[in-house]
This record gives C-alpha cells, structure tokens and sequence, in this order.
C-alpha cells in the first residue's frame, strides 16, 4: 500500500490553480461547521464552491484527504486540513499601509482575526489622521516608522491601500523591513524581487469585467409580426422564457414577455373603514404573497401594505388575467365582496407601474408628501418576498432602482427637509389642540365633522408639546417614531404601553421615559394629555369603556376639584392620535366629553396643506423620477443592438488573433514578453477603432429609425447574420440552462 504524501511533499507539488480555490472551500466549510453539519459529500462542497465535484475531489487529493465512500468528507477535520495547508493555524500579524477609507474598513473587519490574521498596524502619513483610532484600540501610527512597526510586531502580511503614486514607494519599504507577502489594493504594477509574493486587487478591473458580462446578457427578441421586443440584462430571464424555471413552478408561462403590474389602493382612492379592512400584516401579508404568487399568470410579487396603502406588484405575462387574479384575493382577503372593493382600487401596468413605483418611494404619494418611512417599508417589503421566495428578478431590479430614486430624492431636495411625516403632523394637530383656547372637541362625531383648525393661542412651534404628558401604545417602528419625536418637541413625560414588557422598556429607556401595562390601561390613560397608539393589532385596543374610566382617576390639573366630581367642562382635555390601521381607538370614545380622536383622515387635510408648501422640492423630485425612467428606458433601448455590438467584437478579436499567428509565423517564435506587448497594442488599437460607432450606435437605437444603424454596423463590418442570433441564442441558454425558442410569441394586446 503506498504511503501519503507528507505536508512538506504536498505543498512543493499543490497546483497554484489548486490554491487559489482553498480558501473558497474554507468559506464552504466553515458555513457548513456553523450550520452543525459534521459530514459533506464532494457533490454537496463543489456546487456551493461553484466547482465540479471530480475537481474538487482532484484538489483534496493533494492535502492527502480523500473521504470517505457513501459518507463524504468530515467537516471539522478538512477544515483543520485545509487551514494547515494555508498556514492559518497560526497566526499572522498584517500592517496595512493607507487609513483611507479602504483602509479603515479593513482595519474594522471581523472576519479577519477569524481566519488567523491580526491587524498589528495601520500607518498612513495625513498628520490629521496619524493618531486617530480606527477601530478598537488600533491608532493609525505614521508610515514614516514602517520598518520599525515591522520589527516591532513581526509583521508578515503588508496591505498597501494608498493612491498609485505612492504605491510602489510603500512597496519597497516593506520589502526593505523584510515583509515577503504583500496585498496591494493601489490599481498599478507593483515591481518586487525575487522570493516576494504580491496579490494585486483591481475593483475597477474586476467591474468591467461584470460590465462585459453584463453586456453579453442583454438581448433583442423578434416576434413573428415582426415587432421587437426589449430588454436589458437584469430582465433577459422573462424574456428567453426562464421565468418559470427561475419561479420553480409552471404557472407563469416560460415563453412569454413578461410585464408589470400595480393593483392597489390608498388614501387617496379609499377611505381609511376599506383601508384599515384591507391591510395586511403578519402572517395574512405572507400568505397574501403566496397566493398572487401561485396564481396563474404570475412570475413573481411583492406587496407594500402601511398606514395608508395596500398595493400588489406583480411581474404578469397576461394584464387581464393577472389583475383579475389580483382583484380577487385582496377581496378575499379583506373580506370584503368583489364589486365593493373594485372602485376603491387603481391599475398601472408597464412603464406606468415603474413611474408609480419610483414616486411612491420618494413619497410623492404619501399622505406627508415627503415623508421618508416609505422609503423603509418599500425596502421590508422587498425583504419580505426574497426571503420568502416570491420576488422575481424584474421586481427586485425594480425595487432597487426604486430606492436609489428615493435616496436621490431625500439627499438631493429639500422634500424631507422640514422631517414631516404622519406622527409630527399628527403630534401638531393635537398641540395645537391641547393650547389654552381649544378647538371643538368632537372631531368625529357621526355627522361628518369639520376639520381641526389652529387655535388662537398657537403652541411653541419648537416644543409644542412642552409640559405635557404623552403616552405611546405600541413598541413597533411607528411607535419609536412616535416616542423620539415627543421627545424632540418637548413633551415633559413619556409612558410606553405594549403588551410585551420588554420591547416597551427598551423604547422608554430610549428617552428616559416609563412603561405602562395595557391591561392598567384606564389610569394610564388618566395621566395622559396625548395619546398616539400605533399597535397594528387586529381589534380595538382603546376601547370606550376604558376611556370613560379615565377622566375619574385623572389627578387634579389647574382649577380642577379635588373630589372627582368636576363637570366635563373642568376636565383636562385629551386627545388620541390614531395612526394604526386597522384602527386602534373604538369610534364611540370621540363622543366622550373632553375627548377629541384624531385619525388618519384628519390628518389628510394637514398632508395636503404641506404639499403645497413644498411645490418646489416636488417638481425636482419628479425631475429625479423622470431622470431614472429615461435611464432605464436608454438601458432597454440599448440592449436591442447588444448582440450586434458582441458579434463585432467577437470578430474584431479573431482578426487580431490570426494577426498575431501571421507574425509568430513571418519573425519566428516571439517571446512571452513580446508576444504579450504586441498583442496588448493590437488590442488597443481595436478597442480605440470600436469604441464611437458601438457607443453610438447604443445612443441612436432608441431614436427614429434606430434600427438602420444597426443594420449599417453589420453592413459595413461584414458581419454574419447568424453569429448575431447565435449571440442572442448563447445568452438565453446561458440563463434558462436550456436552447431558447426559435422565435418570441406576440405579446398580449393591451
């Protein structure tokens, strides 16, 4: 029996291609150890290390593990072997040279000190970064002491992340001190001696590489009518029929274009007795997405469900079958009968539906125009479907340009600049009516009521609520919303209530505040001025009983008796902003004496008189939403003439590649050296030829008669029609993982 190599004899003969994916199956490994997983087949570690499973058993063969038959591989034992085999069973000091901001986010990685490497040292030579920490108990030093940080901490590893120019400087200076191993994040050649090892990572290098591949994924479809049909790289899935295969299912059809879609409703289509029936939350928002995600015609969803909207998105490859489908399970889900929800409820499809998407987000269409929590949301609810699996990739591409809009929007105009949103506006309304002269207290009376108006005697516009007592019911994100913004405008004292202690008293101790029970409700209510519940419960919360209870155990205010038996007029008053929805407070408690209830129809109003104060920020925030529409759009349209743009350069490449074996066979066998620099030149000048008429033609494709400069591009360049569509072709297989349809089927007729 022949004997295994011992590590010495294994390390001179690992293939460097073989060293290069250890660390990939480390990470593996050390996924699998976290998981409790003590035993991994070969199949199992090279799908997850993207590898075929005999190269990878080709490559545990040279550490002298081979596993076992019918078990696999021991995790925690090849663990050990591959962290030998790299040298990370001891530990290696590092010293990274450059406190940028590369720099510090290298110094504050966790994953390192993991691994078996130590941050030693950071140097750099700005005077007003030397001595600053940049992550525990690590001070950047100055790079004028290199050698000496070297000697003193044994330094094996030198990171250099400063500009190129300084670079190479830096470079000799570790190898000076003795350092043999560098990382070199500076986009330049780093020229070193013999026995030195340099690893040079280039981002930009590494971005035009995704660029390219990227650019290979966009395609143009032509139906049989003879219409194109567009799309860029992020959607080439709908459109080479992989959206079933991507869903796991059959119930969106795999051969069609696919669209999107918007069915939903808000405050400004509904009122808040159908909003608050239709809203979903919890468990009921998972399986509505579910349900629209398992009907017929849908590829993929999401649904965005607050305070003052419910809306489906859906990628559809039918618009009629899909927003009936839709239509039919929010009914079913509201519990409210199909043709009493239907008029309440608005449709945007393609195009339309990516506008309403991109203002929505940017709080364009937000009850406080504005107002940046919709950013969040849109963002969980993104979350919610990729977690459950039902976000298909036009959506989550959608989403995320949606919120880069949004970001746009809030660091570019003033829209958010005054903080406005449903809690300040809510907690302004109920200062204004808490000042000495307040306004009539049955707001919602069942009559339909006035709108609140400002008292005579304003309150502080920066502590409108100085001096009095607020309690928030609820521990979720509209309630911490709710408690720092009291606290902002000045509130003397603030009581969290919540059914779960624990949340309550980490929200209270936020702002050096209390907590209540909900079931002592009553006397929390007695002590209140203001109340903001926001629970998101199914029922009331705030019942009238409970109210009703309160003005009796209510301590005396100024001029009150003592006794209890004061008359509604004596009463301090108290008022109740409702932000939940469903609703929280029972309508019968704004017919008590002394008690107003503000809820999100009263808040309405106030939104629409913000709105128009910021005409200005709002017609820049649609400039952003038109900017984004017109980029997505320019992306599309250039995708139709991609192929084209491949096919050439694909050519262009050849030509150069039987250039050079022309000249190999003219001057004779070149060297590597020469052969590279000539073949990198050639490739310049190709390049430099190329680049205007394919960034041209891109620009034009989207412009009349766009199409006959694509076809003047394969004219003049010769190029074979069929290595166009064999482009098109590589790219639908190379996404669905099978051969595309020989032609696209018409989409339906809008």
């Amino acid at each position: 029996m022949s004997r295994r190599p011992t590590a010495a004899q294994r390390s001179q003969g690992i293939p460097e291609a073989t060293i290069a994916r250890l660390p990939v199956y480390l990470r593996v490994l050390y996924s699998c150890a976290e998981q409790g997983i003590a035993t991994v087949s070969s199949e199992e570690l090279a799908a997850a290390a993207g590898v075929n499973s005999a190269k990878l058993r080709k490559d545990l063969s040279h550490l002298g593990s081979y596993g076992t038959r019918g078990v696999g591989y021991d995790v925690d034992y090849l663990v050990y072997q591959v962290s030998r085999e790299l040298g990370l069973t001891q530990d290696w000091p590092v010293a990274i040279i450059g406190a940028g901001n590369l720099g510090r986010a290298l110094a504050n990685y966790g994953g390192f000190a993991s691994r078996g490497f130590r941050i030693a040292a950071v140097l750099d030579v700005d005077p007003e970064v030397i001595g600053t920490e940049v992550a525990d108990g690590l001070v950047v030093v100055s790079a004028e002491a290199i050698e000496e940080v070297v000697a003193r901490h044994g330094v094996s590893i030198g990171v250099i992340a400063t500009p190129a120019a300084a670079a190479q400087d830096v470079c000799d200076r570790l190898v000076a001190a003795g350092v043999t191993s560098i990382l070199s994040f500076a986009p330049v050649t780093l020229t070193v001696p013999a026995g030195v090892d340099v690893r040079k990572v280039e981002l930009s290098i590494e971005l035009q590489i995704l660029a390219f591949h990227a650019q290979r994924r966009s395609v143009v479809r032509v139906a049989p009518d003879g219409k194109r049909h567009y799309q860029s790289g992020v959607g080439l899935a709908a459109l080479a029929g992989g959206v079933a295969g991507r869903c796991g299912r059959g119930g969106a059809s795999g051969d069609r274009a696919m669209s999107v879609l918007v069915v939903g409703m808000s405050h400004r289509s509904a009122p808040v007795t159908v909003l608050e029936r239709a809203a979903v939350a919890g468990d009921e928002l998972g399986k509505l997405l579910h349900d629209v995600f398992q009907a017929e015609h849908v590829a993929g969803t999401f649904v965005v469900s607050t305070c003052n909207r419910v809306e489906v998105y859906a990628e559809v490859d039918k618009f009629h079958a899909g927003v009936s489908a839709i239509c039919e399970l929010l009914a079913r889900h509201a519990g409210i009968a199909h043709g009493d929800l239907t008029p309440h409820l608005y449709v945007h499809y393609e195009d339309r539906a990516v506008q309403h998407l991109l203002s929505m987000t940017c709080g364009l269409e937000s009850m406080v125009v504005g107002e940046a929590q919709i950013l969040g949301q849109v963002r969980k609810s993104l979350a919610l479907a990729r977690r459950q699996g039902t976000l298909g990739r036009v959506l989550d591409d959608l989403g995320a340009l949606a919120l880069r809009a949004a970001k746009r929007a809030h660091t570019e105009t003033g829209i958010d600049r005054s903080g406005a949103n449903l809690v300040s506006v809510g907690v302004g309304l109920a200062a204004a009516l808490l000042a000495p002269t307040p306004p009539p207290r049955a707001l919602l009376a069942p009559t339909p009521p006035p709108r609140p108006m400002l008292p005579a005697t304003a309150p502080d516009p920066a502590r409108p609520l100085h001096g009095l007592s607020v309690l928030v019911v609820g521990a979720g994100s509209m309630s911490s919303l709710a408690v720092a913004t009291a606290a902002r405008l000045g509130a003397e004292s603030i009581v969290v209530a919540n059914r779960t202690q624990d949340r309550a008293k980490r929200l209270a101790a936020s702002v050096h505040g209390d907590t209540a029970d909900l079931a002592d409700l009553p006397n929390a209510l007695a002590a209140a001025d203001l109340v903001i519940s926001c629970t998101g419960a199914a029922g009331l919360v705030i019942t009238t009983d409970k109210v009703a209870a309160a003005p009796r155990r209510r301590e005396p205010g100024n001029g009150e008796p003592a006794n209890g038996e004061a008359d509604s007029e004596e009463l301090r008053p108290l008022v109740l902003l409702d932000l939940a929805l469903p609703r929280d407070v029972e309508p019968g408690v704004a017919d008590l004496p002394g008690v107003t209830v503000l809820g999100l129809d009263s808040l309405q109003d106030a939104g629409a008189i913000m709105a128009a104060t910021q005409a200005q920020d709002v017609a820049a925030v649609r400039g952003i939403v038109a900017d984004e529409l017109a980029a997505r759009l320019s992306a599309m349209q250039a995708a139709r003439v991609a192929p084209t743009v491949v096919a050439l350069r694909a050519k262009a490449v050849k030509v150069v590649e039987a250039e050079l074996a022309r000249l190999n066979g003219r001057v004779g066998q070149l060297d590597d050296r020469s052969h590279a620099e000539i073949a990198q030149a050639m490739h310049r000048v190709v390049d430099k030829l190329l680049h205007a008429p394919t960034v041209r033609v891109k620009e034009l494709a989207g412009s009349p008669g766009g199409d006959s400069y694509e076809t003047a591009l394969r004219v003049l360049f010769d190029l074979d029609p069929g290595a166009v569509e064999a482009v098109t072709r590589a790219d639908a297989e190379l996404v669905t993982g099978s051969p595309a349809p020989s032609s696209a089927p018409e989409q339906e007729a809008r």
